[in-house]
């Protein structure tokens, strides 16, 4: 029979855990219910920025960013923005702020986004759950060592920012998934804890006048409506951290949101009855329908107008086409409306700069189409080419980051006297890897220390691509004429 002192201690351990837990959802809740530090912000970026993107690996992978870059530089061509990743793999705040001077400050940014936390968090203490009070002491007490750390750290690097002038975005950490079913070792907690620092952050966010754009709510949600169908889905990848392609769509979608409100690629809008015409993102002119025009020896309708179209539709990859079942992207942010009312009823090809695009009903043409759902439309052909080269300035930024990440977070926990030589930079780069033996981090390291001293030398080769790939990157598009022809079949 348990003594009154045995079963008082469970009954006191039950309760904690139980605090602990209710705790966490009620912070995730109030998160939930969250808006942004600042009431409707516009966060869009402005000609001439210089853009910082400060993060752990989810930022140094390079895509939820890019794909961000890739909108400005198709719909807003003429607004030159410099886009500049600063995640460092397995980076922390504190780390952060080691690197800030010679990783961020030097940018001298007008813009930054922070979204650090998943290795703040202190994962390890969540692998085995505390059974035992003393236990749930040294858990508790070391989970609250590892937020304060964070939210000072976290702190002063808003206050460097502040000095720098930097108009400075928080970033919600990106989930942990624990609710997914994968054979990774599930550390239940983590996100409770990450959406803490959530909650925290946009408290401070609020005193500081800074806004917040959340990824843990949408994340969740989506998880949430994948895993009621099957547990062992997830728009994050199996290790439970890094988001894939879907994953960074739905971040790049949130910060979108924030950016812009829901707006047009481009419309034109036709009415033959009243003569009139309107339109956005288009200077129309040579507006001409003709009726019983006889062509190729045979009598037709064809309406032909030009379009200067000054921005260009977001150029869907293969790989991001998962993703547009979770988020309205299309919907609200890349329509490119065509309608024309007062059509002969019938059927009527498209043909934009003699390229056959598509035949449609005059119903269709007088509701709308989007145009944005052609791709071989000939406004696509430069969209693409900007895909391209931001994808080749996204890769260089990506070799860049692997080789500081070596510099600031291998080599910068030794004296400089120790690796300032061939020999020494090896000899302490050995060290430091095989502290990591037994650890699955371990063969990730080794290739990043191999690669570090077989191109170390290309950092300031991969700075200034990175620069010329930018700036390629909007010289490929300017307000270029379109030719559209719609034909009576």
């Amino acid at each position: 029979m348990k003594s009154c002192r045995s079963i008082f201690q469970s009954r006191r351990l039950a309760y904690r855990l139980m605090i602990f837990v209710c705790f966490g959802i009620l912070w995730h809740s109030i998160l939930l219910g969250a808006t942004n530090g600042r009431a409707a912000p516009s966060l869009a970026f402005q000609h001439q920025d210089t853009v910082v993107f400060i993060g752990d690996s989810i930022t140094h992978a390079g895509s939820y960013h890019g794909n961000l870059a890739l909108y400005y530089a198709t719909r807003l061509p003429d607004r030159y923005i410099r886009f500049i990743n600063a995640g460092i793999s397995g980076d922390t705040a504190k780390g952060t702020l080691a690197r800030f001077d010679k990783d961020i400050a030097i940018h001298k940014p007008t813009r930054a986004s922070i979204m650090l936390g998943m290795n703040d968090v202190n994962r390890g203490i969540y692998e085995h759950p505390p059974l035992t009070a003393a236990a749930l002491d040294e858990f508790e007490q070391q989970q609250l060592s590892a937020r304060q750390t964070y939210i000072n750290n976290m702190n002063e690097l808003l206050d460097q920012l502040s000095d720098m002038e930097t108009d400075t975005t928080i970033l919600t950490p990106s989930i942990y998934d624990q609710t997914l079913q994968a054979e990774r070792t599930n550390m239940f907690g983590v996100n409770d804890e990450l959406a803490n620092y959530a909650r925290l952050m946009s408290r401070y966010a609020k005193e500081r006048d800074l806004a917040v754009i959340d990824f843990q709510s949408p994340m969740l949600a989506i998880n949430q409506d994948i895993q009621v169908k099957d547990p062992t889905l997830s728009i994050v990848g199996p290790d439970r951290i890094h988001p894939g392609e879907t994953g960074h769509f739905v971040m790049f979608y949130q910060m979108l949101t924030s950016h812009f409100k829901p707006s047009r690629v481009a419309s034109i809008f036709v009415d033959l009855n009243k003569k009139t015409h309107k339109m956005h993102s288009c200077d129309l002119s040579d507006i001409e329908y003709q009726q019983s025009k006889v062509l190729n020896g045979k009598s037709a309708d064809i309406l032909t107008m030009s379009c200067a179209l000054t921005a260009l539709p977001f150029p869907i990859s293969t790989s991001q086409h998962e993703a547009l079942k979770f988020v309205p992207f299309e919907d609200k942010y890349n329509q490119f409306s065509f309608t024309v009312i007062g059509l002969e009823k019938g059927v009527y090809g498209l043909s934009i700069n003699g390229k056959a695009i598509d035949s449609f009903e005059s119903d269709e043409l007088r509701t709308g189409i989007n145009l944005s759902n052609y791709d071989k439309a000939p406004f696509f052909e430069p969209a693409r080419k900007i895909r391209e080269v931001n994808q080749l300035r996204v890769d260089t930024e990506k070799a860049l980051r692997d080789l500081l990440q070596v510099q600031f977070s291998m080599l910068g926990q030794y004296p400089e006297s120790m690796h300032d030589s061939k020999q020494g930079l090896i000899s302490t780069l050995d060290a430091h890897v095989e502290k990591s033996r037994g650890k699955p981090w371990h063969r990730y390291m080794r290739q990043q220390a191999d690669n570090y001293l077989q191109n170390a030398s290309n950092i300031q080769v991969y700075r200034d691509q990175a620069r010329l790939l930018n700036i390629q990157m909007y010289e490929i598009y300017q307000a270029k004429e379109y030719e559209f022809v719609l034909t009576k079949k």
